[in-house]
C-alpha cells in the first residue's frame, strides 16, 4: 500500500490513492505529506524485509472520514493467527528454496512448533479443492 518511493532529486509529486474511496492523493516525500496513514490490523500480511511489522498493513486515506472506515473495516475482519503463522512459514521456506528443517524453520520464524503445525495445517487447507469440486468416485 505505500506509494512509489523515488529518488529525492525527483521534485515530481508521487500519485497514490485513497484505500477507502479510491481518491487520488499527493504524497510529497520532502514534507513527509504521507496524508491520513492507519495502521491497520492484518493476518494476511507479511512484510518480507520487516518480520517485526508482519500482521499490520499501512493504508492511506484522503480524510480523516475515510481513514475511521477503513479501520472500522479492518477491525470487523477477523484476524486469523493461524494464517498470519502460516506466511511466516511461506517466506522462510521461500527464502530457502533448498528447504530447511523444522528447528531451523522454528527458529527463522519465531515460531512455536505448535504454531508452525497450525501454520502447515492452514495451508494445507487451503490446498484442498472445496467437497463440491472434488473428483466423484469412479463407478463400475
Amino acid at each position: 500500500m505505500h506509494p512509489e518511493i523515488r529518488d529525492e532529486s525527483d521534485n515530481e509529486k508521487l500519485p497514490a490513492r485513497c484505500d477507502e474511496c479510491g481518491a487520488m492523493l499527493c504524497v510529497e516525500p520532502r514534507r513527509d505529506a504521507y496524508p491520513y496513514p492507519v495502521v491497520l490490523s492484518d493476518s494476511s500480511a507479511v512484510d518480507l524485509f520487516h518480520p517485526e511489522e508482519d500482521g499490520q498493513r499501512v493504508g492511506m486515506a484522503c480524510s480523516q472520514e475515510c481513514r475511521r472506515a477503513l479501520a472500522k473495516k479492518f477491525m470487523q475482519r477477523p484476524f486469523d493467527c493461524e494464517e498470519l503463522w502460516a506466511g511466516k512459514l511461506k517466506r522462510a521456506l521461500s527464502a530457502h528454496p533448498g528447504g530447511m528443517k523444522p528447528p531451523e524453520l522454528l527458529e527463522e520464524t519465531g515460531l512455536t512448533e505448535a504454531q508452525m503445525s497450525a501454520g502447515f495445517q492452514w495451508l494445507a487447507e487451503r490446498r484442498r479443492p472445496p467437497a463440491s469440486q472434488e473428483p466423484d468416485e469412479p463407478t463400475n
